[in-house]
């Protein structure tokens, strides 16, 4: 491209530019070529730990229901009750108080502590008849 009234020199600066430009341009193209597709690789590989994250949880949603109907299965053969939020199990040895609490520890609880009447009431009510209460 000519352009009239440039000198030489002012020509040849003008090109040089226009050179210049183009070879950012090409770059630059280049550059967001290799952007976009690294980010797709990177988008690919959170895509694949989600659903591997997602295939994780949801065993474990499997096993931890699994676990849970075991749970409950076992609570009912040894006749633990519920009651107002929490669980009761009446043991049929008859021991002293210290190797009583120890055994609840062992099975995860605690001796009972009564804190009302109407806790007083469900549990008498609900004590099998060979269970001896001191």
């Amino acid at each position: 491209m000519s352009l009239p009234c440039l000198t030489n020199e002012s020509e040849k600066d003008f090109d040089d530019s226009r050179k210049a430009l183009g070879a950012l341009e090409t770059y630059l193209g280049n550059t967001v070529n290799t952007l976009e597709s690294d980010i797709q690789k990177t988008l690919n590989t959170l895509k694949s730990h989600l659903e591997t994250l997602k295939s994780n949880v949801g065993s474990r949603v499997k096993t931890l229901d699994g676990n849970l109907e075991v749970l409950e299965e076992d609570f009912r053969k040894n006749k633990w009750l519920k009651h107002d939020g929490h669980c009761y199990y009446y043991a049929q040895e008859k021991d002293n108080w210290f190797t009583a609490e120890r055994r609840c520890r062992e099975i995860g609880g605690y001796i009972v502590k009564i804190d009302n009447s109407s806790e007083n009431t469900w549990i008498s009510d609900n004590k099998p008849k060979s269970t001896c209460m001191a």
